[in-house]
């Protein structure tokens, strides 16, 4: 009887470590740092993102360019090194030429981090800079006193870079400071539509059948 329970106790020990073999304790990520540094941790991919930002720039109505400034919000998704989003902006119009006026538009686009570069400061820190490229579609509604409104789709394209931060560990957050230039390509309104927004009837300006507007973008950006 004793040589059968000493057996057993053995099987039991015997089945104990080998299941502790096969299913070792995940390692603590954050409990490897040797004397080359921390290795980093394995995250998760980033999902949502937000993006707040102060636009300047010149916006064309036919040939007339004058100043734009307010404000743009973005929102999307990343799938690793692309983004997909959608965005707003709000923009005051006026200056020498063009009257006083408003522009809100719309847009959806597809941005790409074709170059990133950093450094993993710790287990849960990374940071470092990337430059994207991105374009995309947009609807613009601009208004200006006396009833005149032009309503037009435009092509939005751009380049930018940014500072990036990310830190959490496997469940990382990201926090980024961002500079762009951007540009918006949209067909001209007609000629008489022109001469109503300008101060002095833009007396002597060249019919232009395409506008561009450019701007200059810097902001914040967060994502989780």
């Amino acid at each position: 009887m004793v040589r059968l329970t000493a057996c057993v106790i053995a099987l039991g020990s015997l089945a104990t470590a080998s299941a502790a073999l096969a299913h070792p304790p995940p390692p603590d990520l954050y409990d490897r740092c040797g004397e080359d540094g921390c290795p980093p941790p394995t995250p998760r991919p980033l999902g949502l993102q937000m993006t707040v930002a102060v636009m300047l720039g010149q916006y064309g109505v036919g040939g007339v360019h004058d100043g734009a400034a307010g404000v743009a919000v973005q929102a999307g998704h990343r799938w690793g090194d692309w983004m997909a989003f959608g965005e707003y902006d709000g923009l005051g119009l006026g200056g020498d030429d063009l009257r006083d006026g408003t522009l809100h538009r719309v847009g959806a686009a597809l941005r790409y981090d074709a170059i990133d570069f950093g450094k993993q400061l710790s287990a849960k820190v990374w940071a470092g800079g990337v430059v994207w490229l991105e374009g995309g579609l947009g609807l613009e509604r601009a208004r200006w006193p006396g009833g005149t409104n032009v309503d037009r789709s435009d092509v939005a394209f751009g380049v930018g870079a940014e500072y990036r931060i990310k830190f959490g560990g496997e469940r990382p957050r990201m926090i980024g400071v961002f500079y762009q230039a951007r540009f918006l390509y949209a067909d001209a309104p007609s000629r008489t539509t022109i001469a109503s927004l300008c101060v002095e009837g833009c007396p002597g300006a060249p019919l232009d059948t395409r506008d561009l507007g450019v701007f200059f973008v810097g902001g914040l950006t967060f994502a989780r």
